[in-house]
């Protein structure tokens, strides 16, 4: 909750003046993280029984629950400079990657299984 509370902060002081709501932000970022919890939940449990068809259903969700807020920036910023939208989008990417990582890692550990396998 600390995390969504500091990144609305930091939208309605930088992003508010671009024509980002910080108040559509905040409900993005409540909404969003409720069905991220649930999804990567249910993605790390999937994977750790190695049920591909239940992880190919609660892979998008996961993935919309974790990038919906930036992708709301993303789209409702205005008269912004082109390399804040890169540098926004390089920083959502490598989010991606480590959240990936995390979720993959943690199902490796709470299956048993070694951390990397040959």
């Amino acid at each position: 909750m600390g995390y969504g509370g500091l990144r609305v902060l930091v939208v309605t002081i930088f992003l508010r003046r671009y024509g980002v709501n910080p108040w559509a932000f905040g409900a993005v970022e409540i909404s969003s993280s409720a069905v991220y919890g649930i999804a990567s939940g249910r993605l790390v449990s999937s994977l750790k029984a190695r049920d591909r068809q239940s992880s190919m259903r609660w892979g998008p969700p996961c993935l919309v629950g974790f990038a919906a807020p930036d992708v709301l920036v993303l789209t409702t910023a205005r008269r912004v400079s082109p390399s804040l939208y890169v540098v926004f989008a390089c920083l959502l990417a490598s989010a991606i990657v480590v959240a990936a990582h995390t979720i993959i890692k943690r199902s490796r550990s709470t299956a048993g299984l070694p951390p990397h396998e040959s």
